[in-house]
């Protein structure tokens, strides 16, 4: 599978997990936020918005490859995505650690 068929696939799993809802109605199972079905729903959304990062980062190697070939500028991509992961997860917030985690990058990047 090409890299930019994956990248269709997993964002279009995420757009319609994200649409699911609205499409069936106005539903209590879906809108209850502690339910099963809302968090299956939220989750993996979430993984394919993941597996996006991922891919976009290090195209098709894997972790190991990953580290056993270990360059500085993807040390600091895997250090950016752990560190952009951890605090949207302690916080709730998408954005600001997008914002946050492209600049370090870029700025490394130029400086390098």
């Amino acid at each position: 599978m090409e890299h930019a068929d994956l990248l269709m696939i997993a964002a279009g799993t995420a757009i319609f997990f994200r649409l699911v809802p609205f499409l069936l109605g106005r539903r209590d199972a879906l809108f209850h936020r502690t339910g099963k079905f809302y968090r299956f729903l939220s989750y993996s959304a979430q993984a394919m918005l993941g597996v996006m990062c991922f891919e976009s980062s290090f195209g098709k190697n894997s972790l190991t490859q990953i580290l056993y070939y270990a360059e500085v500028a993807d040390l600091l991509k895997l250090a950016l995505l752990v560190a952009a992961f951890s605090y949207t997860a302690l916080t709730q917030r998408v954005v600001a650690p997008f914002l946050l985690a492209a600049t370090i990058y870029f700025a490394t990047i130029f400086y390098l």
